[in-house]
């Protein structure tokens, strides 16, 4: 027990030993500078102006620079952080105030009363000037709105039944409208003749009455000639009969 403590020991030494050796011989060679009493030169030794940085010398370089962009930045995080208190402080509000509106706007089923938003220098004019977190600034209201979306959606379901209930009236008359023309001219919807039409048939009506017409002119003239000849052969019969019945009489 006692040997393996004193050989431990012993490693231990010699460890210890090789690192102080490593960093005496580092410091002798100036393999890292720390910081030296007086500062390193360039490459160049005669060159008095150009001064190496030591180790120190960079780190407190650093650290300056790093002090210097933590005050550039925390100048804007003070109001960074105002605003978004302020932004956490309004926000239940005026997200119940825009829930509401919404709902108002979407489903209330009385009239409402819609007024415009305002803009002021091409922004939404807020409650809270010179802050983004408030709530829009309303104006006059809107002519011509009173209901909500569902009002309208309402409004436009009984119109789209009144227009249903005229195009079928409209269908019912356009199908009555087609039958009535299809016996007027017997033609389908293609303008095929397929059966004689009514048209057709008065136009055959007429061309028949015409034909008959002229062949009356035409007869009508013979027709008298013929009755007086007729009359005129009448009565010469009837005196022709009574001479006879004269001579008859006498014997």
């Amino acid at each position: 027990m006692t040997n393996n403590l004193g050989k431990g020991l012993v490693l231990a030494h010699a460890a210890f030993s090789l690192l102080a050796l490593a960093g005496a011989i580092g410091i002798y060679f100036q393999f890292v500078d720390w910081g030296w009493r007086e500062p390193r030169l360039g490459a160049n030794a005669l060159d008095l102006t150009q001064r190496i940085p030591s180790e120190f010398d960079k780190r407190s370089a650093a650290h300056k620079q790093a002090l210097a962009a933590r005050d550039v930045v925390m100048a804007h995080v003070q109001p960074a952080q105002t605003s978004l208190n302020d932004a956490q402080f309004r926000f239940p509000s005026n997200h119940l105030f825009y829930n509401a509106e919404l709902a108002r706007l979407r489903g209330e089923p009385k009239p409402i009363e819609i007024r415009e938003v305002l803009f002021k220098d091409g922004q939404l004019a807020l409650d809270t000037p010179g802050r983004n977190t408030g709530r829009p600034v309303f104006g006059e209201k809107v002519a011509g709105l009173d209901k909500s979306y569902a009002g309208y959606r309402a409004d436009l379901k009984k119109v789209n039944a009144e227009i249903n209930a005229m195009v079928k009236e409209v269908r019912k008359a356009t199908e009555a409208t087609r039958e009535i023309t299809f016996r007027l001219n017997g033609k389908d919807d293609a303008g095929k003749e397929v059966q004689s039409g009514l048209y057709t048939l008065l136009e055959s009506e007429k061309k028949a009455q015409d034909l008959w017409r002229s062949e009356k002119d035409y007869l009508q003239p013979i027709w008298a000639r013929t009755l007086e000849e007729a009359e005129l052969l009448t009565e010469r019969r009837a005196r022709l009969q009574r001479t006879l019945d004269r001579i008859q009489g006498k014997k």
